[in-house]
């Protein structure tokens, strides 16, 4: 089998590192060969290099020229499978393929679109359901980005699977010295609660209620920490922000960092706070890691953290009641301990690696079989 993967850039976020994870399961299959695309590749700031996978670059292209080198670039290699890593990369997988029935299109749908259709809403929506019409099989990461495949885009049920993303748990164990090495390397106090949170500083995520629950954590808890890892362009409004609030001396900007598990251990809970999600994967790497987290109830959520066993979810934009639950374990590490290997169990078993592979390998050869020999 011959499977190419698209992606629309290398940066590191949630849909490049699972298809790393992807390729390198797949690439111990010795009937698969892969090939990866990269539509808009910019700087690497994710190491794909290390899968050992042909990459090809598409930056020379502009506007329809791209589109052309793609279709040109599938018919030289003339995959089985073609693996859209989100929605722009389904956009051009089916466009590149000109009506044509082969290469079959999976695409791994990571996140609901819903959220982001706020203008020309009804031609976007029309736009959407026709690429869903012509796309094989849809891969998603959760049940609701399932539910928004079938009830909004009118895909096919049967041809939607929920595949839950794998990631590689043995990257989130670490030495126990590790946590102490961190906090000194961060001018952390050893007695300080540290929270943390992971991800791209944009409207999204949400950070600017992290800010603000912060503030209402340090009045029960003065010396609580929190870091937040990732850059964006939201990062100046969230430092005035911090400054305005006067919480600026208890937050780390961190920005992009390649040592995510060593910090993870280095800190007490995980908080998450997005306005949307798919299924998020930084709670997955935080239950690895063995921390609990606090989140609202946004899409996914329940999916990661089972509320009461390990973690908290609350209600969306009760920023109240998430400042609450986060003092709550904050102030309780035993129970904390005890959630955060609870989510270490729950992780480790949902989320494997070969489960994924597995899965997705089960998916390629049921869509295969529909086609004639």
């Amino acid at each position: 089998m011959r499977i190419v993967h698209i992606l629309s850039t290398l940066e590191r976020r949630g849909a490049q590192a699972f298809a790393r994870e992807l390729v390198n399961g797949l690439s111990a299959q010795a009937d698969i060969a892969q090939e990866m695309l990269v539509l808009f590749p910019g700087e690497d700031a994710i190491d794909m290099a290390a899968t050992g996978v042909p990459i090809h670059s598409l930056s020379a292209r502009k506007g329809p020229a791209r589109l052309l080198a793609l279709a040109g670039m599938l018919r030289r290699i003339q995959p089985d499978i073609v693996l859209a890593h989100g929605g722009t990369p389904q956009k051009y997988a089916v466009l590149a393929r000109c009506g044509r029935s082969r290469p079959a299109i999976v695409y791994r749908k990571i996140g609901l679109v819903d959220p982001w259709l706020e203008r020309d809403r009804r031609l976007k929506l029309v736009f959407l359901s026709w690429l869903t019409r012509r796309t094989d099989a849809i891969s998603t990461v959760g049940e609701a980005t399932r539910t928004e495949a079938i009830r909004l885009f009118g895909a096919d049920p049967q041809r939607v699977r929920v595949i839950y993303r794998g990631v590689a748990a043995e990257r989130f164990v670490v030495p126990p010295a590790v946590r102490e090495h961190t906090r000194q390397a961060l001018a952390i106090a050893p007695a300080a609660r540290v929270m943390i949170a992971v991800g791209a500083l944009g409207w999204e995520k949400n950070q600017a209620a992290m800010l603000r629950i912060l503030n209402r954590i340090r009045r029960e808890i003065p010396d609580v920490v929190l870091l937040l890892v990732g850059d964006g362009p939201e990062r100046s409004a969230l430092e005035r922000l911090a400054d305005k609030l006067g919480v600026a001396n208890a937050v780390r900007f961190l920005g992009t960092r390649t040592d995510v598990p060593e910090l993870l251990a280095a800190a007490d809970l995980f908080l998450l706070t997005s306005w949307t999600e798919g299924v998020p994967g930084v709670l997955i790497e935080a239950g690895l890691a063995g921390l609990p987290c606090a989140t609202w109830a946004v899409a996914g959520t329940g999916e990661v953290v089972q509320d009461g066993i390990s973690g908290r979810v609350t209600p969306m934009k009760d920023e109240a009641a998430l400042a609450k639950a986060a003092i709550e374990l904050l102030i309780d590490p035993a129970r904390a301990r005890a959630m955060g290997e609870a989510g270490r169990r729950f992780c480790r078993e949902r989320f494997a690696v070969q489960r994924c592979v597995a899965e997705h390998l089960r998916l390629f050869a049921d869509v295969l079989s529909t086609y004639e020999p």
